[in-house]
């Protein structure tokens, strides 16, 4: 370390600066800056040197105000506050200088850190934008088409490439939510950037959409792979984590399973689709899921299971307010009481299957 940090030389500086070295004397650190050349070094800490002497914790902070001598007058004992987050270290070399250098030296430096603070505040975005955005964001499932307008009416003015492209993947999310086909260059925008950016749970909604745009093609194992992917970024020991999308990874990759009768995994995931509806506290699709349940049930053979599940779902779905969703139910449910023999009971439910379910028209066809 004594070899590397020899005073005036580049590495000092960065061993400093890249280390929160503790210098232990002022004379030290005296020497450090008379001995440095001019140089501008950037790092991503907020990093000050701290020094302890009579009992008292004094610091000094390397700043962008210019070069300036080092003496008592530079230590301060109270807290600084933390610099912008756009010049997060920026540590200029302290020593004695005639006016004539410092001159030279305000009019070399002055012109960058004004290019850096332009840049700033050009790629971030006001709180009104990042509140509108978040706002795209919560219309994205209970009415995906106003999302989608307000996501369009707010891209012209973005100026972050992270807001643009989280206004894409809301955009896309609401499309997903209509069934709509996404265009292949969006999708390559979405996994090119999604790959290394944003946060888990964005990431975790990248791969769902494209494991989607993996099913509007047919290509079952592509989409199980992005499914699986999803599943993988998924922080499900986050506060924040997103549930809802994480129910929809799971409740389509055991449908997919269960459609190539892969019916253990299918099970597995489901089950694991239903704790995450839950979490959610999304009752409509824990419902339908419990749905799912029972048709794996069913191709597994063992009917039974399937056949106490389907009888206690309309119930549960007229309780919590869904009778079409009820009705619905009841059409896998009909077959089974007239196997049984519970012939009244049958014609009672597919009356109100045929009536209240929307899937006929009114002369009864389908």
């Amino acid at each position: 370390m004594a070899d590397r940090c020899r005073p005036g030389s580049v590495a000092a500086l960065s061993i400093v600066a890249h280390s929160g070295l503790f210098v232990r004397n002022i004379h030290s650190v005296r020497q450090l800056c008379l001995h440095t050349p001019g140089w501008l070094i950037s790092a991503r800490r907020d990093f000050v040197f701290k020094q302890r002497a009579h009992g008292a914790s004094l610091r000094i902070k390397m700043a962008v105000a210019g070069a300036f001598p080092l003496d008592k007058r530079n230590l301060r004992d109270e807290k600084q506050p933390p610099c912008p987050h756009v010049f997060k270290i920026i540590l200029l070399p302290l020593h004695r200088q005639t006016d004539s250098s410092m001159t030279k030296a305000l009019k070399t430096y002055i012109p960058i850190l004004a290019l850096l603070l332009a840049v700033s505040l050009a790629s971030c975005d006001s709180a009104e934008t990042r509140q509108r955005i978040a706002a795209a964001d919560s219309l994205a499932e209970a009415s995906p088409r106003a999302a989608i307008a307000l996501a369009d009416s707010l891209a012209p003015g973005v100026a972050s490439r992270s807001s643009r492209m989280r206004l894409a993947l809301i955009k896309a999310k609401a499309q997903n939510k209509l069934g709509m086909r996404l265009p292949k260059d969006t999708l390559a925008m979405l996994a090119d950037y999604y790959d290394s950016h944003g946060s888990v749970n964005e990431r975790m909604l990248a791969d769902y959409i494209q494991g989607w745009a993996c099913l509007d093609n047919d290509d079952t194992p592509k989409a199980l792979h992005y499914f699986h992917s999803a599943a993988e970024n998924a922080d499900t020991a986050a506060n924040d984590c997103d549930y809802k999308t994480l129910h929809k990874v799971h409740v389509w990759t055991a449908q997919l399973l269960m459609d190539n009768d892969v019916l253990a995994e299918a099970m597995n995931e489901n089950r694991l689709a239903m704790k995450y509806a839950l979490k959610a506290k999304d009752t409509l699709n824990a419902l339908i899921t419990m749905e799912q349940q029972a048709n794996i049930y069913d191709g597994m053979d063992v009917a039974d299971s399937a056949f106490a599940i389907r009888r206690g779902l309309y119930a549960l779905y007229m309780k919590h307010g869904f009778p079409r969703q009820a009705a619905i139910s009841l059409g896998p449910l009909v077959n089974k009481l007239a196997k049984l023999g519970e012939f009244a009971e049958a014609k009672r439910c597919l009356g109100v299957y045929e009536s209240k379910s929307g899937l006929f028209d009114g002369n009864g066809n389908i």
